[in-house]
Order: C-alpha cells, then structure tokens, then sequence
C-alpha cells in the first residue's frame, strides 16, 4: 500500500525546524512514530501502511539533526529531553490527544520522557526492541561502547570534513551492510533493499551529531519511571538483538503493570523489517485494544 503522506515543518521546544509527516484518517487515534538513533522512519516501512489501512491517523517525525529535520543552534540540544521536548510541541501543535505512541529503539526512551511530562495526552504506549535507559552500558552485552563514545565524540570533532568523508565513504560503500549482515541482522528475514534506506540516509547525517545523540541517549534513564506507568503498554522484544538484549525489554515488562510482553523469536533490532507480518500484528491488536478516544 502506498501512503499519500502530507509533509510539514513545526518548531521544536527551543525554535529548531523539525520535519513531519502525516496520513490517515482525521477521525482516527493518532499514532506517532518515533525513530531510533540515525534513522528517518526506513524501520515503518510495513508498519505505517498497515496503521493507516487500520483507519488510525499516522504521524512520523524526524530528531533534530536527522532528516529533513534542522539541527540545533545549541549543539548541546541533543538529549533525550530535548527530543520529548520536540515530541510534546509536535503534539500541542497538531492538537493530539488520545494519542499512541510508538519507539522504536532511542525512541523508547524518547517516548518515555515525553510520557512522563504530559501523561493525559498519552492513551498507550508501544515500546519496540528498545530500553528504558543508558543503553550504552548494555550494548552487545556489555560496557565496551559506554566506554568508547567519548573518544569517537572528540575524534569526529578534531577530524571534521575529513571525517565526514570517511564515513560517507565506508556507508555509501555498503560495507555496513555486509557487516550487519554478518553479525546482527537476520540475513535470511531481511531485505538489502529495506536496509539500504537506512544507511543511506546515516552517511548524510553529520557524525558529530550522530555520536552526540548516541552519548546523550546513553546518559538517559527511564528506569524509574517505570513503575509509574498506569496505562495500556506494548513491550516487543527480539531474541537475536545485540543492540537492546531481550533482557531489557523483560525487565521492562516487570516493572510495567498490567504491559503486554512479546518476544519474537529468530529476530533481530531490524525486526519490523525481518518480520513486518508478526509486528504489525501485536502492534495493530495493541492499539485496537486502547480505550475509546474521549469525545
């Protein structure tokens, strides 16, 4: 199915021009996609159309600094809070209440955040293959990238348009691709062609910002927050993901009343794209399932 999306800019909560995208009915319950980290929506590409045909209204946006999206003119304006800031003025912009939101990764986090700041705009929440807080510390298992990201933040700094050039190069040269392929995607489930958008659209990103929003994300945390979700929630997880071990989400799931836990089995951090059908399922049931919208 083919969105016939409309295309928008809105400020975000310091001014910066964000991009957005909308379709759907108007009379639907809006569901607002939130990205991870480098991403500009490549992971919706099953998901979105099949919310749309549901009859919801269906919003994306991009992370200042991703996309189509502005950065900051403070390049300290990377963190999580600032992305929840951008969410709830995309929300107060457009009106949207009853809403359901949707992470996928950082935006678990970001989703959370914003939750926990206007939590009567917020019907449910669905959070994808992601972690309440500082993932760095649990990536691949372990610390090793917590460790390593303040170095990679001052050697993208000191090596600037160089360092720009090496990584279009190393992404533009699909050696990413092979490499995931290898090592965390399902190369049996996933298609080059889903997976391509994605790196295309991070060897346009600036490092510097790429780098700066991973350290950011990886100071975040949620955690405690948890405990205080008291309305319907959606936990996916992914057997084979490296990124946000299933560990997370189960805690996750423990420490959320009353949340709806799914492991898919054989998937990875990609698994919208590896298995759109399963995906669709438990998110399109989910929101099915929340509460009539308030008239």
């Amino acid at each position: 199915m083919r969105i016939d999306w409309k295309e928008e800019t809105f400020a975000g909560c310091d001014g910066t021009l964000l991009f957005r995208r909308h379709a759907g009915s108007t009379e639907g319950r809006p569901v607002v996609l939130c990205d991870g980290v480098g991403c500009d929506g490549y992971i919706w590409r099953y998901l979105a159309p099949e919310l749309v045909a549901g009859g919801y209204k269906v919003i994306h946006w991009q992370y200042r600094a991703h996309g189509f999206s502005q950065p900051p003119m403070d390049p300290d304006r990377l963190q999580i809070s600032d992305l929840a800031g951008d969410l709830l003025a995309l929300l107060s912009d457009m009106e949207l209440n009853d809403t359901c939101l949707v992470g996928h990764s950082m935006g678990v986090q970001v989703v959370l955040e914003a939750w926990s700041r206007q939590p009567d705009r917020v019907a449910g929440l669905g959070l994808l293959f992601g972690s309440a807080g500082r993932p760095l510390d649990t990536f691949g298992g372990d610390d090793r990238l917590a460790r390593w990201i303040p170095v990679m933040r001052q050697l993208a700094r000191r090596m600037g348009k160089r360092g720009r050039a090496v990584w279009r190069g190393i992404l533009h040269s699909r050696l990413s691709l092979l490499v995931g392929l290898a090592t965390e995607l399902n190369a049996q489930r996933i298609r080059p062609s889903d997976f391509i958008p994605y790196l295309d659209t991070l060897a346009e990103m600036d490092p510097v910002h790429f780098v700066d929003t991973v350290w950011a994300a990886g100071q975040h945390d949620a955690r405690a927050l948890l405990e205080e979700i008291d309305l319907p929630t959606l936990i996916l997880a992914a057997e084979k993901d490296g990124f946000t071990p299933p560990r997370l989400s189960e805690a996750m799931a423990s420490q959320i009343k009353g949340s709806v836990y799914r492991m898919l089995p054989e998937a990875s951090h990609a698994a919208p794209l590896e298995f759109p059908d399963e995906v669709n399922e438990q998110v399109l049931s989910f929101v099915t399932s929340l509460p009539a919208k308030a008239r």
